[in-house]
């Protein structure tokens, strides 16, 4: 899959001239809304023999219009994260607009002409709800005015999983709440975060279970406090893994929010090592315990009931 970089607000797009099929989105989470979207996009690229293309942002929109702080906002999948899952679906070609302030100034018809028209979109295809400009005239209902003949558009309607609507809100509050199973049902893969494992206060060594502690980018969600069974990632490695987010609040009351797993059945040193965490299944909840002689007794059930999981899962 090629990833190409288009200015702000006016994009060079002469080498990009051949037809196209061009899915529109921002696509946080790439969930199986998202996915439905992009496969309608495939199976009409490949009925006409033409590449499939994704037109997003750098940028969540919140940041853009509703001045949201790119320093703290979280997303379900960053660009690398997003890159990797466009690829996977059968995405060709992933135009991604570098996006700052000049951008904001940019119309609805702007934004038609110079990179929809300007990309040779044949056919363009989005969610039923997406927009490019003020939701009441730029919209999938409004697009053929601003297309004027020059390509054809396809809504593709909303995505319920089970009776539950799929959207990128309501899969962020299943994680922020810890539920992880059910959000990974509406994502369509299992949420992962990434980040370099770091040293830690190395108590878990002393208990006999020793974590490798992840720091893990302020612009990343990260799923509630609790334990959760786990597959870590190193070295190009799956592992098992018990993974506690939370504040170590049997041994302090004021520790930050950290994230440290325990891989089973591992040992070697990985620090400053990237690694990625995929979230699988809810343990259970952050307790504090009496003594650190408890906290032992409960890792162990905890690794027994890990274990246990991926053994029902063929890991």
């Amino acid at each position: 899959m090629q990833v190409i970089s288009l200015a702000s607000p006016i994009p060079e797009t002469k080498q990009w001239q051949e037809p196209r099929v061009l899915v529109l989105g921002f696509f946080d989470g790439v969930h199986r809304g998202h996915q439905a979207v992009i496969a309608q996009g495939k199976k009409i690229a490949q009925e006409h023999g033409w590449p499939l293309s994704v037109l997003t942002f750098a940028d969540h929109p919140a940041i853009l219009y509703r001045h949201a702080d790119p320093a703290t906002f979280q997303y379900l999948t960053p660009i690398a994260e997003k890159t990797a899952l466009m690829a996977r679906f059968g995405v060709d070609q992933l135009f991604v607009i570098q996006t700052d302030d000049s951008f904001t100034q940019v119309t609805s018809a702007q934004f038609i002409d110079r990179y929809v028209v300007g990309l040779n979109a044949q056919i363009v295809v989005a969610g039923f709800d997406y927009t490019f400009g003020p939701k009441e005239i730029a919209n999938m209902h409004t697009i053929h005015d601003f297309a004027k003949g020059r390509f054809q558009s396809v809504a593709v309607p909303a995505v319920a999983f089970n009776g539950v609507k799929v959207g990128a809100t309501e899969i962020r509050e299943m994680l922020v709440a810890g539920h992880v199973d059910r959000a990974n049902t509406l994502l369509g893969w299992t949420f992962c975060n990434t980040g370099t494992i770091a040293h830690g206060d190395q108590r878990g060594r002393t208990l006999g279970y020793p974590t490798a502690n992840l720091a893990i980018g302020a612009n990343q969600v990260i799923p509630g406090v609790g334990v959760y069974a786990t597959r870590f990632l190193v070295d190009g490695q799956w592992h098992q893994a018990m993974t506690s987010v939370g504040y170590n609040i049997t041994f302090t009351a004021d520790h930050p929010l950290s994230v440290e797993s325990h891989i089973l059945d591992f040992s070697g040193d990985i620090y400053d090592r990237i690694a990625k965490i995929a979230w699988d299944h809810y343990l259970r909840g952050e307790i504090k315990f009496a003594s650190a002689e408890a906290l032992t007794e409960q890792m162990a059930q905890d690794a027994q009931n890990t274990r246990r999981y991926y053994q029902q899962r063929s890991f």
